[in-house]
């Protein structure tokens, strides 16, 4: 699978340890990006939410083929 976000690394990677993380790592993959930064949809599929997430701050819910869904944290509420 491929970035969400053009030649650019994760902010917080996957499974990076640390006491802000309920399960004591992060269970996710973070782009800091300014607002407006085109997101790549990593999949086929269809955008069903863009949205506040709580806790996952904005995202795009993506419905991909198969009916599984990935979201894609966009940044900070704004």
């Amino acid at each position: 699978m491929g970035s969400p976000i053009a030649n650019k690394t994760p902010s917080t990677p996957y499974k990076k340890l640390g006491k802000h993380w309920s399960k004591g790592y992060h269970t996710g993959v973070d782009y800091a990006v300014p607002t407006g930064t085109d997101v790549l949809a990593v999949a086929d599929g269809k955008i069903e939410n863009a949205s506040w997430g709580s806790a996952y701050g904005t995202q795009l819910v993506q419905k991909v083929d198969g009916g599984c869904c990935i979201w894609h944290p966009v940044g900070p509420k704004s």
